[in-house]
């Protein structure tokens, strides 16, 4: 009897030792992973600067992307025009409507005039008519030329020089996409997809 109480001490005693050694051992891996916690803790806040840096910079490249969409770059845009120029014409003034990402370009109800992404307003003298007549055809080289429309023709007695207005609409083609995704770039959106209620966004600029 007194040997089968010893043994069963003995186990006990095993038994609170083991589990000591147990509980020390997991206490020492929650330390050690608390430690580590905190350590990661620590280099997130090193570079939250940097993180919160580059959300900024993501951000406005989305940003950029969505407000250039509609973009014509209207310098070259307007040398690409002068180009188609006869020798005896100039540009005297121009003025542009075009389509911004929040407003489109109200449309000419009129079935014969292509759908537009801008209107394009130019007042032009000529030494002679037939050159205004030249222009119209040599304007269909324009990228995103949807069509030009002849106005006024008058005579400026003090110069001498016939001075026309021209209209002339572009569409989606002319568009600059130079802020577009580099995994489309060069696709241009279908222009019957734009919906909702029309609007405008007017620049003019006076060019000699």
């Amino acid at each position: 009897m007194t040997v089968g109480v010893l043994v069963a001490l003995g186990g006990v005693v095993v038994a609170v030792v083991f589990s000591s050694m147990v509980a020390d051992y997991a206490d020492e891996r929650l330390q050690a992973e608390q430690d580590r916690t905190v350590a990661i803790l620590a280099q997130q806040a090193e570079y939250s600067e940097v993180r919160a840096l580059v959300a900024t910079v993501e951000f406005l490249e989305l940003a950029q992307q969505a407000a250039g969409l509609t973009e014509i770059e209207w310098s070259p845009f307007i040398g690409e025009i002068e180009q188609t120029l006869p020798g005896d014409v100039r540009i005297v003034e121009f003025s542009i409507v075009s389509a911004t990402p929040l407003s489109p370009l109200i449309q000419s109800t009129d079935p014969l005039i292509s759908r537009r992404a801008a209107t394009i307003d130019f007042t032009a003298e000529s030494p002679d008519l037939p050159n205004v007549r030249l222009w119209l055809d040599t304007l269909r080289e324009v990228r995103g030329f949807t069509d030009a429309t002849p106005g006024a023709v008058t005579l400026n007695p003090s110069s001498g020089l016939y001075e026309a207005s021209i209209t002339m609409g572009v569409d989606e083609q002319a568009w600059s996409l130079r802020f577009a995704p580099a995994d489309s770039e060069g696709d241009v959106p279908d222009s019957d997809s734009e919906t909702g209620e029309p609007g405008d966004s007017s620049t003019e600029d006076d060019g000699a």
